[in-house]
């Protein structure tokens, strides 16, 4: 085994000079030892890796690849920094490179392509960052940048901006990190990372494998997304089964998944069984588009989502349409499973929901055996219910235990549905079937409102509390919805509404009302003037908005809400959402609002700045021989140029809103990006990836 203790520039010939593997040690924090690749360089044998041996030890890449040529038996990953027996050392980075694989090669079991199992265990201030792979994840328990148990064991370790590209097909296994990510006290933070490969392992994950988040430990997943098809049963898109799982927690913020939903009990964000056994999971901010015909499944989380823990989802949608039996739009069947909890606010989703017993927010057996309260606040969805006996928001058999020691305690509030009913479905809660009730549960249905009725299945044998919920029997006008959507009760009068529909998506929004409110206490009524802040409406995301040309416009890089001031009628307006208005004469995009006011009285125009970019150039696998194009669209009143870079340098002649690669070959692998101009300065685009490889 050869030792390193000094920083040195990698070759192939120096490296083939050396006795396998190779421990790198001796850096401090005034002097780390860097290794530097100087150029790319191929391993043919599983013995052929790196061994961390103490603090302060940098691998720079220098955006090179490191290819795995021939390793049938399996390859255990390029960089180990801990063991089963031993801990990992601290303060080490490893950046800028990528692991190819060539020659049938396969990732060992519980290894990572970069990084290998009990990667940064015990350790602190570990980074892999700017890293990708390209091999299949194959391996059961493995990951496509790091291995198991990653930031384990009291450690903590950081991903960012690292991508891979390989088919997981391995059983409980992720595109980025494998299984137990931040367990046992551990903690793992994973920023800015996607993958593109299917999703078909058993209990995998598009970003961490199963687990993430982990007896004690704490898995936060940011920024990132999955675009493979998720085919695995109890998978999800980001996270696979049981994020935040025994004492666990897991945090999934601001992440996405575009794959088709297909595998039983699957979730386009995170798997089944999130927050499992007293874990803890939060999903914020998060989107799945892929349509879900898996049963039992979700999309945004699987199946028995706060398994005897706490599953909390806020500010999220998905869009495909849910024909998979007992699946739900945003979370699958059995939620708050066996004294678990739930809480659903500010979601939505606008897929048709056909799949039997399922629900357009949550599947069947919402609040299964808990004696918890399950919640769905704010939340409604748009299509019609053809299902058998579906419901709008909830599935079948709504608070349903077959044990007498549990009696669930549903509420479901500020919500409505928008599409038709089909016979024997419900707008909110679908119905029953052959199942019988062990414990009649407590449900409450709070404001809710729909077009069509009925509120509940008439096959439920159970009776809901209504109030304030009304159905309008498919008559939506002015003065209806401004009835229903604000829960203003019968016998009072609205006039002067100002209503407006604003795209499939986001069908109502009301801008200002007079009300004469009814009391039924009193037998009187009383007059008031609203500008409303409906909060039905609450974190539904809306990408347009209109500025005047004398005004300026804010937005909180945390959560998306836009400050206005300078408006038209001098007015500071804060969230302002818009509308109504008698000249658009341009719009900007890409903002997503959590809350919002209307002031109807203004009328907001779109002023000129420098380029404003609507739609990022996106990565892409190909392969050898196939056409590739990229390309960006902006907002600007003035003229635009373009200039595309690869790996960071210009590249000749791609001056165009497109990029055209017409026989694409492996050497065009690489970065991309484009930076905008017009006459008030650049923008540049996101940088992606464009991986070609046989596949």
């Amino acid at each position: 085994m050869t030792t390193i203790s000094s920083s040195t520039t990698l070759t192939q010939s120096l490296i083939n000079s050396y006795t396998w593997p190779i421990t790198i040690q001796g850096g401090t924090s005034s002097s780390p030892v860097t290794i530097t690749f100087g150029e790319n360089l191929t391993l043919d044998s599983a013995t052929k890796y790196f061994i961390i041996g103490s603090d302060y030890v940098i691998f720079e890449g220098n955006n090179k690849t490191v290819t795995i040529d021939g390793v049938t038996g399996g390859y255990p990953g390029l960089i180990q920094n801990g063991t089963g027996g031993s801990n990992g050392y601290s303060n080490n980075t490893i950046q800028n490179f990528g692991v190819l694989t060539s020659g049938s090669s396969v990732l060992a079991i519980y290894a990572g392509w970069v990084s290998q199992l009990y990667y940064s265990k015990g350790s602190t201030g570990n980074l892999v960052k700017n890293c990708y792979s390209s091999g299949d994840i194959t391996s059961q328990y493995s990951g496509g940048i790091c291995g198991a148990e990653t930031g384990g064991y009291s450690g903590n370790c950081t991903v960012t901006n690292c991508y891979s590209s390989g088919a997981i097909s391995g059983n409980y296994s992720g595109g980025i990190l494998g299984p137990f990510a931040g367990t046992n006290l551990g903690n793992c933070t994973i920023t800015n990372c996607y993958s593109l490969g299917d999703i078909s392992g058993y209990t995998s994950g598009g970003i961490c494998g199963l687990y993430a988040g982990y007896t004690n430990g704490t898995c936060k997943v940011t920024n990132c997304y999955s675009s493979g098809a998720i085919s695995g049963s109890d998978s999800g898109g980001i996270c696979g089964n049981s994020s935040g799982g025994i004492n666990g927690t897991c945090t999934i913020t601001n992440c996405y998944s575009t794959g088709l939903i297909s595998g039983s009990s699957a979730g386009g964000i995170s798997g089944s069984n999130s927050a499992y056994n007293s874990g803890t999971c939060t999903v914020t901010n998060c989107y799945s588009l892929g349509a879900i015909s898996g049963s039992d499944s979700g999309g945004i989380c699987g199946k028995t989502s706060g398994w005897s823990g706490t599953c909390t989802i806020t500010n999220c949608y998905s869009l495909g349409a849910i024909s998979g039996s007992d699946s739900g739009g945003i979370s699958g069947s059995n939620a708050g499973y066996t004294n678990g909890t739930i809480v659903i606010t500010n979601c939505y989703s606008i897929g048709l929901i056909s799949g039997n017993y399922s629900g357009g927010i949550t599947g069947s057996r919402f609040g299964l055996k808990t004696n918890n309260l399950c919640k769905i606040e704010n939340c409604y969805s748009t299509s019609n219910v053809t299902g058998t006996i579906a419901g709008g928001i909830v599935g079948s058999l709504v608070g349903y235990s077959n044990n007498v020691s549990y009696t669930s305690n549903i509420l479901i509030k500020n919500c409505y549905s928008l599409g038709t009913i089909g016979s024997g479905c419900g707008s909110i809660c679908g119905g029953q079937a052959s199942s019988v009730y062990s414990t009649t549960p407590t449900v409450n249905i709070q404001n809710c409102y729909t077009l069509y009725g009925p509120i509940v299945s008439t096959s439920l044998t159970i009776t809901p509390t209504q109030t304030k919920t009304g159905v309008e029997n498919g008559s939506w006008t002015l003065t209806t919805a401004s009835r229903y959507l604000l829960g203003i009760p019968n016998g009072s009068t609205v006039s002067g509404s100002t209503w407006t529909n604003i795209g499939s998506n986001n069908p109502w929004l009301l801008t200002t009302f007079n009300a004469q409110l009814y009391n039924p206490n009193t037998s009187s009524t009383s007059g008031q003037t609203y500008t409303s802040n409906p909060g039905l409406l609450t974190g539904v995301s809306y990408n347009s908005f209109y500025t005047n040309t004398s005004a300026s416009v804010s937005a909180n890089s945390n959560t998306g809400v836009l400050n206005f001031t300078n408006l038209v009628n001098g007015a500071n307006t804060t969230n302002v959402i818009a509308y109504k208005g008698t000249t658009n004469t341009g719009i900007y995009y890409g903002y997503n609002l959590n809350t919002f006011t209307v002031n109807s009285s203004v009328i907001l125009t779109y002023t000129n700045t420098k380029p404003f970019i609507t739609q990022q150039p996106q990565a892409q696998l190909a392969k050898p021989g196939s056409q590739v194009i990229f390309s960006v669209n902006a907002l600007s009143l003035t003229p635009l140029t373009y200039q595309w870079y690869l790996n960071g340098n210009p590249i000749p002649n791609a001056t165009s809103q497109y990029y055209i690669i017409p026989n694409a070959q492996i050497k065009d692998s690489g970065s991309y990006y484009v930076i905008v101009t017009n006459n008030l300065g650049s923008t540049q685009s996101s940088t992606v990836i464009l991986v070609v490889k046989n596949y």
